[in-house]
């Protein structure tokens, strides 16, 4: 994962792997998550969100996200866990996508319910495609400010009849 360097992700610089730990090194990133973000827009706060987010800033999201994710796919990195609190927004536009590879090096996708892809809810292994169906769970929230499905009725079913 060192050797991952691209624009649109953080970068890590080191791992160092304890018994029941692990401490990872990586690039400083000084701006909010895209969920600070939505919080402030909901809340009232200033955002770069405006009330109403353009459909110029979405396809300006999605074009970095995919770009970061193609990159690290390409060198056989998935992420298995994009949400907005772990990508980052500056004041300039630009994203950057935090813990790549993360979930893959520990063996244990732990997105929330709510970002969790079909495949892995039933079980299957998770590909690429799982990353691309986070970024449109990701651009849904940023646009609506809401999340695209309410886990909750479904926690206490099982997973086969999601």
């Amino acid at each position: 994962m060192k050797d991952i360097n691209h624009v649109n992700l953080i970068r890590i610089f080191e791992l160092y792997h304890g018994k029941s730990t692990l401490l990872i090194v990586q690039e400083h990133c000084q701006s909010k998550t895209l969920r600070q973000h939505i919080t402030d827009q909901k809340e009232g706060f200033p955002s770069i969100l405006k009330e109403k987010v353009s459909e110029a800033f979405l396809a300006n999201l999605l074009v970095q996200a995919v770009r970061g994710v193609a990159f690290a796919h390409g060198r056989g990195l998935i992420h298995t866990c994009i949400t907005p609190d772990n990508v980052y927004l500056s004041e300039s536009g630009i994203i950057k996508i935090s813990d790549f590879g993360l979930p893959t090096l520990l063996s244990s996708p732990n997105s929330p319910l709510n970002y969790q892809t079909p495949e892995s809810l039933s079980l299957h292994p998770i590909s690429t495609p799982a990353d691309i169906y986070a970024i449109g769970l990701l651009v849904h929230e940023t646009s609506t400010g809401k999340k695209t499905f309410d886990a909750k009725p479904y926690l206490s079913g099982r997973v086969e009849d999601i």
